[in-house]
């Protein structure tokens, strides 16, 4: 009888002991997670066969001129050969614009929302502002 309570109690911590384990290896993916990975990269659209760095800089309504494309392609898992009208960033169906006086090949604008605009700039952009930084 003591051996069979020994057995018993010996088999309920080796499973108690796995359970555990297969719990603390599972991982649940979270929104947050996912949002902390997704900012890890600069975000881009690719439009034209050029890469555009998105800015924090606003864009006012009044200089957006003609809406351009819009998001087709979106992913945030790093991919090395993208698709044009591909962001990292912003979701399949984000329209971009030209800005009023600005050449489309270095400078975007992307409609966040209704009214608000962010700028996106290539590398011919940046290099030209400032030689030190390129994409």
């Amino acid at each position: 009888m003591k051996k069979l309570i020994g057995i018993s109690l010996l088999l309920l911590l080796i499973a108690c002991s796995n359970s555990q384990e297969s719990n603390t290896t599972k991982k649940d993916i979270s929104f947050t997670e996912i949002k902390s990975s997704q900012s890890n990269a600069a975000p881009i659209l690719k439009w034209n066969d050029q890469i555009y760095l998105v800015t924090d800089e606003n864009v006012s309504a009044s200089e957006v001129e003609l809406e351009i494309g819009k998001v087709t392609s979106y992913s945030i898992t790093g991919e090395k050969i993208t698709p044009n009208n591909f962001s990292n960033y912003y979701v399949t169906g984000t329209p971009f614009f030209i800005i009023k006086g600005k050449d489309k090949l270095k400078e975007l604008a992307i409609q966040t929302s209704k009214e608000t605009f962010v700028k996106a700039i290539t590398s011919k952009a940046v290099t030209s502002s400032n030689s030190e930084f390129q994409l």
